[in-house]
This record gives structure tokens, sequence and C-alpha cells, in this order.
């Protein structure tokens, strides 16, 4: 995968029985970090910002989804994983997603809930939560719920017990957005948030 908002792999193999993944070094933070120390200096990202930040993570996700093997036919490269701690934003303003470390070419496979938890459970789409196949439109439910957290400092469904997490995906409607929201943007949220692939955004 080469593209500007994705992270490079550099190498990857086993040392001594261990398996490694040399990546691209980005200089930067994570969205994780920079939303910690945003809201303990109650500064709040502008729209405008989280609005770019998230146009980039999609660019990077419609290319993958769209990547075509030799035979020209679309991989189904779906990452899985998207979640603030895996989009870094370097110190001049890039924005690459990165760990692809769990993404797999789709090839008709099943999910199970074991194969589920690879990804981190506030960031599930309902269909990872319930070890059902999944799509991009897995991805596009992730990336919506990465949105919802940078416009209001938490993510809609977080629960202390990880069972009570999973259920809140595929059974609890998020809470609304707050009025300072634009509308048209709360829109776009709550489509990629549909419980239901076939409601949601076909691709990122």
């Amino acid at each position: 995968l080469r593209h500007a908002g994705i992270a490079q792999i550099l190498d990857m193999g086993e040392e001594g029985g261990v398996t490694f993944l040399a990546m691209e070094h980005v200089d930067g933070r994570d969205l994780r970090d920079l939303l910690r120390l945003a809201w303990a200096l109650d500064v709040r990202p502008s729209t405008e910002v989280t609005v770019g930040v998230l146009v980039r993570v999609l660019e990077a996700l419609d290319y993958a989804h769209a990547k075509k093997g030799d035979d020209g036919r679309a991989l189904g490269i779906i990452h899985r994983d998207v979640t603030p701690s895996n989009v870094m934003v370097s110190r001049s303003g890039e924005v690459k997603l990165v760990d692809f470390g769990i993404a797999r070419a789709r090839g008709g496979l099943h999910q199970s809930i074991s194969g589920a938890l690879q990804g981190k459970f506030v960031y599930m789409s309902p269909e990872q939560a319930d070890g059902r196949s999944v799509d991009a439109r897995s991805d596009v439910f992730s990336a919506g719920l990465v949105l919802y957290e940078l416009l209001t400092g938490r993510p809609p469904f977080r629960h202390v017990a990880a069972i009570d997490t999973l259920q809140a995906h595929l059974g609890e409607a998020p809470p609304p957005l707050p009025s300072s929201v634009p509308q048209p943007l709360a829109l776009v949220v709550m489509k990629a948030l549909a419980k239901a692939p076939g409601d949601r955004y076909a691709s990122a």
C-alpha cells in the first residue's frame, strides 16, 4: 500500500522466533495523545481541523479499499482497527493511518469473536462485535466513531465491562451530538454510525 496517508511498511519477517514489522517513522503524535492534551488544556479542535484530519483518514481508507490485485480485481483490504491511536499527525501536519497489521484481504473469511478481539472494543463496528464478516463499511463505522470522539471528546459507546461495550455497539443508538456541531456534519456522522452496514456510506 503506497499512499501519502498510509505509513509505509519497510520490512517484515522473523528473527529468533519473533515476528517483526518495521514501519515508517512518523515524527509526531497520535490522535489519542493529541485529544488527551487538548481536553486537558480545555482546548477544542475546530470543526475545520477535525474534518480535515478525518478527510485524510478516509482518503487513505478509500485507497486501501479500492486496491486491486494483478488480475485487476479489488483485493478487499480492510483495516479493521481504525482508532485515534492508529492515526498519526506529524509535526508538519501530515496525517497518516498506521497499523495495517490486522488488515486482511476479505477473501470470504468470517471473523470469529476471538478474531474480532484483535480490534479495540470501543471502535468496533457492530458486525465486528458480533463476529460477522466485515467489508469497507466496517471501517466507515470505525472512522465515524473517531470523528464523533473528535467532536465531543468522548466515544459514543464505552462501558466499564467489555461485554457491555460490545452490546452497546449492537443495540444502543449513539448519544446525540451537541448543537455546536453543524447539522450537515452531524448527519454525516450518524449515517456512518448506522447499525446496519447497508444504511452506511458504501465506501470511505
